[in-house]
């Protein structure tokens, strides 16, 4: 059977959807599913050429997620409307029998064809929902299509975000990230380089941790900072890096593929995000023994257990990040301890696995 993907994003920046969409399609493909990915998204295209997997490029039209694009969006619907009623009909005829929607072009766009052609439509929804949604002049209309399609989502802050935007609780799944096992780090759990592995936009918030830093290279000078990831922010945070007298000790790597393999270089992984659906980072770290700081939001509580499987701070408090930093970094047994049991959490309730088999069950045809 056939899975077909579409994703035409406003942006196009690598991250953790684009890596729980891969995630999702390897599970689908070692199940024996075919899938197919038709989008403008240049991170997702170049993610499933580089595995070899089937994908075309394709202009769905703008995402109406800003207040231009959403004005845009009624003039050039009817065209894109027409354009992606023919795509699905022409895979509908080479046997693609679901539709995984992306983004919202899509979600909008394709549900009612996709089933009037006799296909699952499923939407995957990886992010909490926020104003781009909640007051977005489409919310009505994603709301009633919303009932035409199934629904996941990656923690349960998503799904009531979801729920409060419109969409029938029924309608929803949840379906966490899942990751492989991998061996425990070998380096010092104490070693004093601080890492994160995020994209540079305003919601992950790495201007927090930037200040966070400077507040622990005051108490620990020989301490490191290696950021990973790339986007609209990268500039910015470096000039902020050099106002803060930090930019000596911080390193903006880019991005990085799997990055998360990286995480035995770090002391302790920081998340200080304002706004997280789930935090794959931080379970990428959990799952190599790596302690994590993570910012009290989104689903990071229902993957973090403070105290015991990591630290949560109240989120824009860089006082309260930099002082279990430094806590961290300064107590080796602490570290030990709460990276051992993140380890086995990760192991014990975030199999990747387990989430492709959701997924399996969720692509099948009704």
């Amino acid at each position: 059977m056939r899975v077909l993907f579409f994703s035409f994003p406003y942006e196009s920046a690598p991250g953790g959807g684009e890596r729980y969409t891969e995630q999702t399609a390897d599970g689908l493909i070692a199940g024996g599913h075919a899938v197919t990915l038709v989008s403008s998204s240049r991170a997702l295209l170049g993610l499933f050429f580089s595995r070899g997997w089937s994908a075309f490029p394709l202009w769905g039209g703008v995402e109406p997620v800003t207040q231009i694009s959403a004005a845009i969006f009624p003039l050039t619907a009817p065209v894109f409307l027409t354009l992606l009623a023919l795509t699905l009909a022409w895979f509908r005829f080479r046997g693609a029998r679901v539709l995984v929607c992306l983004s919202l072009t899509d979600k909008l766009l394709a549900t009612l064809p996709a089933r009037l052609l006799g296909m699952r439509v499923v939407w995957m929804e990886h992010l909490v929902a926020g104003r781009s949604l909640t007051q977005n002049p489409f919310r009505g209309a994603y709301a009633a299509l919303s009932r035409l399609a199934d629904v996941v989502t990656v923690s349960a802050a998503a799904a009531d975000s979801l729920a409060a935007a419109g969409i029938p609780r029924g309608r929803i799944s949840i379906v966490p990230p899942g990751i492989s096992p991998r061996p425990a780090i070998s380096g010092n759990p104490g070693a004093p380089v601080i890492g994160a592995i995020s994209r540079l936009s305003r919601e992950k918030n790495v201007a927090l941790l930037l200040k966070a830093f400077a507040l622990v290279a005051k108490e620990i000078p020989e301490t490191t900072l290696r950021v990973f990831g790339d986007g609209p922010e990268r500039e910015t945070l470096a000039t902020l890096a050099e106002t803060l007298g930090i930019a000596s000790r911080t390193s903006f790597l880019g991005h990085v593929p799997d990055a998360g393999t990286r995480c035995g270089e770090f002391g302790v992984l920081a998340v200080p995000s304002s706004r997280e659906s789930f935090g794959l980072s931080a379970l990428e770290a959990m799952a190599c023994g790596t302690p994590v700081v993570a910012a009290r939001v989104g689903g990071l509580p229902e993957l973090i257990i403070d105290g015991e499987t990591g630290m949560l701070v109240p989120p824009e408090d860089e006082r309260a990040m930099a002082d279990a930093l430094i806590k961290i970094l300064r107590d080796r047994e602490l570290a030990a301890r709460l990276g051992e049991a993140g380890r086995a959490r990760s192991a014990a309730h975030f199999s990747e696995k387990k989430m492709q088999a959701s997924w399996i069950g969720l692509s099948s045809p009704r």
